[in-house]
Parts: structure tokens; C-alpha cells; sequence
């Protein structure tokens, strides 16, 4: 299946988000407002209220509310944090797993290179050794593959005039087990080094600015064990094994999206779960 990404890709392109994907939060608010929406922010949810097998409100820090539906769009093993200890809600038995985490740089750099296209990815001697140092032996690769964008290459309103913005994604195992404090740095640093090299030549003298993050910064902002991806892609956690849209047969009313439901990570198939949820919600109230 996955090598039908690849084809597609060559065959079709690729669009891309002007902004990137960071841009879409704001579009997708300005189409939420416009259709009568309302959007709270920095109130946690610390609850839901399901009574009689049907989800009937929320519960955050300033109050309960009542609602006629919810989509749940968190990491998705942390639904269970919500719901307590109903019945109609069992735990799964063996924890989920999590998927491979990333360590991702964001560089600003006061300089552009002609000949630099605007995906590009950079592959060590090894790529399976590389694979097997991060999915088997859990640790992070003497010498990593890593992904670089370089959005101005299309876009030049993406930097200042003459200069670049770059985002390098370097995988790497989840969260557990790795002082990702004192790991990163030295990391960032030879993936730099090996981007100038190959690549990018003069990177590091242009640095303006860099800002990392890490396994563990994600797992702070919740995302289940550093994980990137949602729940690992592996069989018992894919397709009808996976969390579905909904994902509870017996309640009504609560329906979850994200890189932990079916069909599974990155944010272009992301938007097809939140797709899934909206049309099971929608078949099942009717409109």
C-alpha cells in the first residue's frame, strides 16, 4: 500500500498549503466562524458526560456544557482519561503502542541557494541499519536519514528577501528511554553539518536562528509517547484493529479523529478521519 505514495507523487504532485500546514488552523477557524461556529481556546477539557450511553456535554474548567455531539481530535489513548471507568467505554487490555518520534529543527538562515528544490531527502550509507537503530534498537542512529523543506524555493514570501526558512525532520524512537536534553543538540548538529555538506553549502555560518523539538516536548504537549504518528502503524493497530471514527459502538453521540484513528498518521490522512467522523456524525443525526 505505501508504495502507492511514491506513484502518486511522481504522477500528480504534491499541493502544498501556503504557509504550510501551520496555516491551517486559521482556515479552518474563518470556515467555522462563517458557518455560525464558536471556537473557545485555552479551556481544557477535563471530562465528558455520557449518560444512558449517549454523550451529552463536556466538562472543562470553567463549567459543563452541554452539546449535541463531540469529536474527540486529541491523541486518542488518552480518551480512556475522559471517560473514567464506564462500561460502555472497556480499556484495552495491553497498552497501545506508539509510533516513531521525530526531532525537528527549524532554521532561519540569511542566505537562499539557487539549486536547492523544495523537498529534498538525505539518506546515510545505511538506510536500513538506520531503520533497524531506531524501530529495534531503540536508540538514535550514528548516521540518521533526515528530510528537508525548503519552502522558498516555491514560496518567497515563506523568508525575508535573500534569505531561507528551513524545517529538517529527523526520525527517531518515541519518547522513553533517551535524555532527549542531552541527545538533540549533538544530533541537530550532524544532521547540519551533513545538510551543509551535501547539500547546502555554507548553512551553518548563515544561521540566523534555530529552534528545535523533540520526543519529549511532544509528549508534553500530548501526543501519545513522543510519538509522531499517532499509535504505531503496525497490524493489530491498523485498519479494523485501529480506533475507528467511532470509536465506541455503544455511545452515541462521541466521535474521534487524528493520527491515532483510522485510517492513520500524517496530517493530509488526519483530514481524512476528521472526513470519516463528520459523515458518521452527520448519517446518525440526520443532516
Amino acid at each position: 500500500i505505501y508504495s502507492l505514495l511514491p506513484y502518486a507523487e511522481h504522477e500528480y504532485g504534491i499541493w502544498m498549503v501556503k504557509g504550510g500546514y501551520a496555516a491551517l488552523p486559521a482556515i479552518l477557524e474563518q470556515e467555522l466562524i462563517s458557518r455560525g461556529g464558536r471556537v473557545v481556546l485555552n479551556s481544557e477539557v477535563t471530562g465528558l458526560t455520557i449518560e444512558n450511553g449517549v454523550c451529552k456535554g463536556i466538562e472543562t474548567a470553567a463549567g459543563a456544557e452541554h452539546v449535541d455531539a463531540v469529536i474527540y481530535n486529541g491523541d486518542f489513548p488518552h480518551l480512556s482519561g475522559l471517560l473514567g471507568q464506564l462500561p460502555e467505554a472497556p480499556r484495552k487490555r495491553k497498552p497501545y503502542r506508539p509510533s516513531s518520534g521525530c526531532v525537528l529543527l527549524y532554521v532561519g538562515v540569511d542566505k537562499t541557494w539557487e539549486d536547492a528544490t523544495t523537498h529534498q531527502f538525505f539518506l546515510p550509507p545505511s538506510l536500513e541499519g538506520s531503520l533497524q537503530e531506531v524501530f529495534n534498537q531503540r536508540r538514535i542512529p550514528a548516521k540518521s536519514s533526515f528530510y528537508v523543506f525548503n519552502p522558498v524555493a516555491l514560496d518567497e514570501t515563506a523568508a525575508p528577501s535573500g534569505q531561507s526558512v528551513l524545517y529538517f525532520l529527523i526520525p527517531v524512537p518515541d519518547a522513553e528511554g533517551i535524555d532527549w536534553d542531552q541527545e538533540s543538540g549533538a544530533l541537530a548538529e550532524r544532521v547540519l553539518e551533513e545538510a551543509e555538506q551535501r547539500g547546502f553549502p555554507g548553512l551553518r555560518a548563515a544561521i540566523k536562528w534555530k529552534k528545535g523539538r523533540t520526543p519529549a516536548d511532544a509528549e508534553r504537549d500530548g501526543l501519545y509517547g513522543g510519538g509522531s504518528f499517532g499509535i504505531a502503524p503496525v497490524l493489530f493497530q491498523s485498519g479494523v484493529y485501529r480506533p475507528q471514527p467511532k470509536p465506541f459502538p455503544n455511545i452515541q453521540g462521541l466521535y474521534a479523529a487524528g493520527a491515532s484513528v483510522h485510517p492513520g498518521g500524517g496530517v493530509p490522512i488526519v483530514m481524512q478521519s476528521a472526513r470519516m467522523a463528520v459523515n458518521q456524525l452527520m448519517k446518525e443525526m440526520g443532516t
